[in-house]
């Protein structure tokens, strides 16, 4: 079966897609220390030169190998037969004569356009291979090799219900234009040009192989198993004024250019993606952005940027990145972020000169179960307030945690290990390096006091408790309650069953990896 209608949607989607369309309504809602998350819904070097080279040819190589994957190499027209351009605008214009093969435009039983090979190319061509406007018929369009370069290949015009899929649109610089639609599917198609989604309400794009997204004043967009090879110069995924995004399980590859783009925008979510680019993401101005589980590499020029953002989950990434020239995840200017288990390393095991962490003029912001390794400074916090630092692993490092002109900082229950320079704290005020006692502070590999007593004043002797006898102090500050041993969070609590009640557990932070 091709197709099947959303009862009370009335749009349609292939049973492929719709199965993989990640359900975002019902997401986290976290609260700590008064803060909620709710969910609704140029190279500087020669060598940055030579990876970027070497990575513009796997592209290339990459983009062959998906357009010959789906079949839509030239031999796969000589099954096609050849129309002229196609142009429907109204319901009435759905016939024969137009391309129509069959249906009879209801949700059942669609309009079907399908087996042509259309092609309006040549030097001054100004006619898209498809042109369909002002329909509320349902339709499909299926099978079909579009050429109309230097047109686009198909355009939509206040359009709803409509499905285009398993078809190659060759048109430039805009291989797709979807404008003012709603309930629309473009699924396993090649679009080797840009495609634009602007005005439009319920547009999913699965399975299909795109040289860049463009998404402008828009709502309820999934993009879900794409591939994003190239797009040079812009984006891979640009995210404008819009509301309601979602963006998981695809692919980004592309040179000289921005892999994620999010601004002016809310409801936005990054998760399980696999992102390769010079810069790899920027969100600005926007709000209620999930980011997690995504691999991320490269960021030769950026790597991740958050700046003027609210209510931020990044959570779960992998980011290895080289940028040379800015820290490897940015914030600046934001309110509201948890960043929360991830591993923040650079690319290659040399040690990176910057910042991976960076924070600067931003507040309420949790630091939670990252780790930080193998970087000049592997988180720095700069005039900045109400910070929640805990359970990190900092290792190897020039300089471990570096916080100046800083205020409400809270840093506890981290593993501080082999860094040159474990922490610093200046101008700062009422910052606190231990969450008091029995919890305790931090491990430091470099403390070398003993553990005899305990207690608040540690004076009640001999009763050793796992904590120092004595502050760990350092650059302008003191951890009174130092670690004894490694911080392992308790397990998770065991999920419980209809036969009996669940374990206990705590925290259910990683643990230290090496």
């Amino acid at each position: 079966m091709d197709l099947f209608v959303i009862p009370g949607d009335g749009w349609l989607r292939s049973e492929r897609a719709s199965s993989k369309v990640p359900d975002t309504k019902s997401r986290l809602v976290r609260a700590k220390r008064e803060r909620t998350f709710t969910w609704h819904g140029s190279r500087a070097h020669t060598g940055s030169r030579r990876r970027a080279l070497g990575k513009m040819l796997l592209v290339i190589g990459l983009l062959v190998v998906s357009l010959s994957a789906r079949g839509m190499v030239s031999t796969a027209t000589s099954s096609l037969q050849p129309h002229a351009p196609i142009v429907i605008n109204g319901n009435s214009d759905f016939n024969p004569s137009n391309g129509v093969t069959g249906g009879s435009g209801t949700a059942s039983d669609p309009y079907m356009i399908q087996g042509w090979n259309i092609s309006s190319s040549g030097c001054c061509s100004t006619i898209p291979g498809i042109s369909i406007n002002n329909t509320s018929a349902y339709f499909i369009i299926r099978n079909l090799y579009l050429n109309a370069w230097p047109s686009p290949g198909i355009i939509t015009g206040n359009v709803t219900n409509g499905v285009i899929r398993d078809s190659h649109a060759w048109g430039y610089p805009w291989g797709m234009i979807l404008d003012s639609s709603r309930n629309i599917l473009v699924s396993n198609d090649t679009v080797p040009h840009h495609v634009s989604t602007s005005s439009s309400d319920n547009i999913t794009f699965a399975n299909d192989s795109i040289s860049s997204l463009f998404i402008s004043s828009s709502k309820n967009v999934t993009i879900v198993d794409d591939q994003l090879l190239w797009f040079a110069p812009w984006c891979g995924a640009c995210v404008d004024n819009s509301s309601n995004v979602n963006i998981s399980g695809s692919t980004f590859y592309g040179c000289d250019c921005t892999a994620v783009a999010v601004s002016n925008s809310d409801h936005v979510s990054l998760t399980g993606n696999n992102i390769a680019s010079d810069t790899v993401l920027s969100v600005s101005r926007s709000s209620f952005v999930e980011i997690s589980d995504n691999q991320m590499s490269w960021g030769i020029d950026h790597g991740v940027s958050l700046v003027s953002c609210s209510a931020v989950l990044f959570q779960g990434n992998n980011v290895r990145e080289s940028t040379d020239q800015y820290p490897l995840v940015k914030i600046d200017g934001c309110k509201g972020v948890d960043i929360s288990g991830n591993i923040i390393a650079p690319m290659y095991s040399v040690t990176y000169k910057l910042d991976l962490l960076g924070i600067t003029r931003s507040s309420n912001v949790t630091i939670e179960g990252n780790d930080l390794s193998n970087a000049t400074t592997a988180l720095s916090i700069t005039a900045s307030s109400d910070i929640l630092v805990d359970a990190n692993n900092i290792q190897s490092n020039a300089q471990g945690l570096i916080l100046n002109n800083t205020a409400n900082v809270q840093v506890f229950h981290n593993n501080f290990l082999n860094n040159t320079l474990q922490a610093q704290d200046t101008n700062s005020t009422q910052n606190v390096w231990d969450n008091s006692y029995p919890s305790g502070g931090n491990f430091w590999s470099d403390y070398s006091g003993v553990d005899n007593c305990s207690g608040p004043q540690q004076n009640i002797c001999p009763s050793p408790d796992g904590i120092g006898d004595t502050p760990y102090t350092f650059n302008n500050n003191q951890d009174n309650y130092p670690l004894m041993q490694l911080f392992a969070p308790d397990p998770p609590a065991a999920v419980a069953t209809a036969g009996g009640g669940g374990g206990g557990g705590g925290g259910g932070r990683p643990t230290l990896r090496t």
